[in-house]
């Protein structure tokens, strides 16, 4: 008789966010986390001015006019990984 093994099929990631952009200086540039895959997951926002948070959906106050990258790395528990990154101004 062969062994039999127990497989676990998950969904990989899609990393994916929308947000309030553009807005004035000083008013919050609110983010959506749109991501698609098998729960749960890690966040690691940057948004490219040296601020960094992994919360699942933040808001961010820029303090200096400007056009931002921002990217979202998304993290499973099973070790899959996705990225996104957007410019915002």
């Amino acid at each position: 008789m062969s062994p039999t093994f127990a497989v676990a099929v998950v969904v990989a990631p899609t990393a994916q966010f929308s947000s309030n952009s553009p807005v004035t200086l000083g008013q919050p540039m609110t983010f959506t986390n749109l991501t698609a895959g098998s729960p749960p997951m890690a966040y690691l926002w940057d948004f490219g001015d040296g601020s960094t948070y992994t919360e699942e959906s933040p808001s961010h106050l820029y303090t200096s006019v400007g056009t931002y990258d921002i990217s979202l790395d998304v993290w499973s528990e099973h070790g899959c990984w996705d990225s996104i990154v957007k410019p915002a101004a």
